[in-house]
């Protein structure tokens, strides 16, 4: 069973390995929380924000505008 905490904890880590600089490790976990939540779920919106905020960082700027959107 998974711990009913455990995607905020996964967005807490994404938020600060994006704080750390480790873009392409925030991103990976920030796409986890999304992918284990639903769409109306309030997480997704933050995990998608740090997340496209990565990719901007990475250079991947179209990628992130269309993840923001």
């Amino acid at each position: 069973a998974t711990h009913q905490y455990l995607r905020y904890f996964q967005l807490a880590l994404g938020m600060a390995e994006y704080r750390r600089g480790q873009f392409a490790e925030a991103r990976e976990t920030l796409g986890a929380v999304a992918a284990k939540s639903s769409a109306t779920d309030p997480l997704v919106g933050a995990a998608s924000l740090f997340e496209a905020m990565a990719l901007a960082r990475m250079g991947r700027s179209a990628e992130a505008r269309s993840l923001f959107e």
